[in-house]
């Protein structure tokens, strides 16, 4: 008798207000060949919401910094807060500069890609975050 594997769809939450750069998250999702449902979030108010409100959390936030009203930092913040939240995955995405990036704490985010204009490579580079994070364990699916 053989075993039927049921591939776990990874729910990726985006927090992004800019829907060019939603789009590539988007399409770098689908070439690195991940099975995957992204909700796609434009403002901190709303993605706080949907996260403190849900029954079942994201297996990954992928999240902006540069947001209008809540910023990410807050969101971060406020997920490292909530017992049921504070051990999932949150990958910051952003063009911010390293100067401005030195005074914001993302140190408790699991890892940082830089927004960049080589669109192959960002696009590359998201893939390979989502990738690695899901061979090392840090998500399923």
């Amino acid at each position: 008798m053989s075993q039927m594997v049921v591939a776990h769809v990874l729910r990726i939450l985006l927090v992004e207000d800019n829907d060019a750069d939603a789009y590539l998250v988007r399409e770098a999702l689908r070439q690195c060949g991940i099975e995957f449902e992204l909700l796609h979030m434009k403002n901190g108010e709303q993605a706080l919401r949907h996260m403190l409100g849900a029954d079942t959390r994201p297996d990954l936030v992928l999240l902006d910094l540069h947001l209008p009203g809540t910023d990410g930092p807050q969101i971060l913040r406020t997920i490292r807060s909530v017992p049921r939240l504070d051990d999932m995955p949150v990958v910051v995405v952003s063009g911010a500069s390293t100067d401005w990036l030195k005074g914001v704490d993302i140190s408790r985010s699991t890892c940082l890609i830089h927004k960049s204009m080589d669109v192959d490579d960002y696009l590359r580079r998201i893939g390979d975050t989502v990738l690695a994070l899901r061979r090392g364990g840090l998500i399923q699916g």
